[in-house]
């Protein structure tokens, strides 16, 4: 059974000046990057994106912002990275999300179109924060910047959804249950009577016993509706 009134809802980024409308507020930068804003650059969020190593500069452009966190929340990071310019080689893109711990560390490989066009992959990560501050870093890891660029846009993060799996039976309680995956406290299998919590889109398996005592199964009920099947 899914409790009522369990989805706490998306609240707006935790990240300032996430698709670069005000150029670099709220970011700390260094090396080689650059703002753009007119054709042939595109940008998925407003009309401003950064793009790295231009002009067939180095690769070593980074950004970073710090924002604050709630310790044990989960949370979302979201970004869209791409690769513009004309030619097929590749561009990377390191990102890294630091708490007391590194909570992030993943690298995106973006190959260009070739066409004077863009390429934009959006990008999906979940942490759990450890720490009243985190730091989200950007970097450059591109092996060459010959006549294309690494773009960044749309960066945002939100504290993630969640909602509550309540299993009760009947008429007695007690039955062992085996849950799949653990929740977002580590908690898995137990015995009805149970609530574990899921970030928002988690799929569940719940296994029921054939028997407790002298009490067969007999059917699951969602929110006290019978499920099919």
């Amino acid at each position: 059974q899914i409790a009522p009134n369990s989805m706490v809802n998306f609240s707006s980024s935790a990240l300032t000046n996430g698709s670069f409308e005000s150029d670099l507020a709220g970011w700390t930068a260094t090396g080689n990057h650059e703002m753009k804003s007119a054709a042939p650059y595109t940008t998925t969020d407003g009309s401003k994106i950064l793009a790295f190593n231009t002009g067939q500069s180095t690769p070593n452009g980074t950004v970073s912002q710090t924002f604050a966190t709630t310790v044990g929340q989960p949370y979302q990071l979201n970004f869209d990275v791409g690769a513009f310019g004309y030619s097929t080689a590749q561009q990377r893109m390191l990102v890294t999300v630091q708490g007391s711990s590194q909570l992030v560390s993943d690298t995106t490989t973006v190959t260009c179109p070739s066409n004077g066009l863009t390429t934009w992959v959006p990008k999906s990560y979940n942490f759990v924060a450890d720490s009243a501050t985190t730091t989200i870093t950007f970097t450059d890891t591109s092996t060459t910047s010959n006549s294309l660029d690494l773009v960044l846009d749309n960066v945002r993060v939100g504290a993630q959804a969640t909602r509550y799996l309540a299993i009760a039976s009947l008429p007695v309680s007690g039955a062992a249950m085996t849950i799949s995956p653990a929740d977002t406290s580590g908690s898995a299998n137990g015995s009805t009577g149970l609530i574990r919590t899921y970030n928002n889109g988690t799929a569940v398996t719940v296994t029921a016993p054939a028997s407790l005592g002298s009490d067969s199964f007999l059917r699951w009920q969602k929110n006290g509706f019978d499920i099919p099947g």
